[in-house]
């Protein structure tokens, strides 16, 4: 499918305010080579002990050359009275390995983070930023179950905060079966150890979703998921629409 960069950790679709991107599970692909080739809208809605928190993300990208694209996307949420625009992101997506039973791509990524504003409103100043890199691995050698695994480093930098940095290990294996020509069915275990906890307070979290075609062109996203450290039961909904 003509799937984009749905990176693996479920972000404001379980934890509003929350800087990680709201991109359903799926496996990465880069885009058509073009400016704008791939455009992606998604919404979530997420449920824990403080009510329900609602998110929106969208994303535009496209090739730089064969194998090497790129993307802008940016987010926000509502918790209660709370809303925030969450990030102003640029990331790359490079493939240096794409064989018939395997590929690898290599993530890296940058986003300004929201750190200002007032009266439950707040907004990304440029000196608060998150920088990453993470790794895929892609394995096709079975048709009707192919399994991914996802590594990677992020580190985020406040000026305004007390602890001014921070870092993690988000991790995250997962599966893909096709279930029809034009549906596939995603299962995921993600875990991010971060310099406060390596289990506990980390995020842990587990997704499964449902992709399916609509047209050549159009590509609808659906994911239920839970995270273990927020309880918090959330789900999202997406449209991409990529040539």
């Amino acid at each position: 499918m003509k799937n984009a960069v749905r990176l693996f950790i479920f972000g404001i679709i379980l934890s509003a305010f929350t800087q990680t991107p709201a991109w359903a599970v799926d496996t990465t692909e880069g885009f058509s080579v073009g400016a704008f080739t791939d455009f992606e809208a998604y919404a979530s809605l997420g449920y824990a002990n403080g009510g329900p928190s609602y998110g929106l993300e969208f994303l535009v990208g496209g090739g730089i050359v064969e194998k090497f694209s790129y993307y802008i996307t940016t987010g926000a949420s509502a918790l209660d009275k709370d809303v925030s625009v969450d990030f102003l992101g640029l990331g790359f997506i490079i493939t240096p390995v794409e064989l018939e039973k395997f590929a690898f791509d290599i993530l890296p990524s940058i986003s300004f983070d929201a750190n200002r504003g007032s009266e439950g409103f707040s907004y990304p100043g440029f000196d608060a930023f998150t920088a990453g890199l993470s790794l895929e691995f892609n394995c096709m050698a079975i048709a009707a179950f192919q399994p991914y695994l996802l590594a990677g480093f992020e580190g985020s930098y406040d000026y305004l905060a007390e602890d001014d940095f921070s870092y993690a290990f988000p991790l995250a294996v997962g599966a893909m079966l096709p279930v029809k020509e034009k549906v596939e069915v995603l299962m995921q275990l993600s875990w991010s150890p971060n310099n406060e906890s390596v289990w506990m307070d980390a995020d842990r979290e587990i997704a499964v979703g449902v992709n399916g075609m609509a047209t050549e062109e159009l590509e609808v996203i659906s994911q239920v998921g839970y995270n273990f450290l927020d309880k918090n039961f959330g789900v999202t909904l997406g449209l991409i629409y990529a040539w």
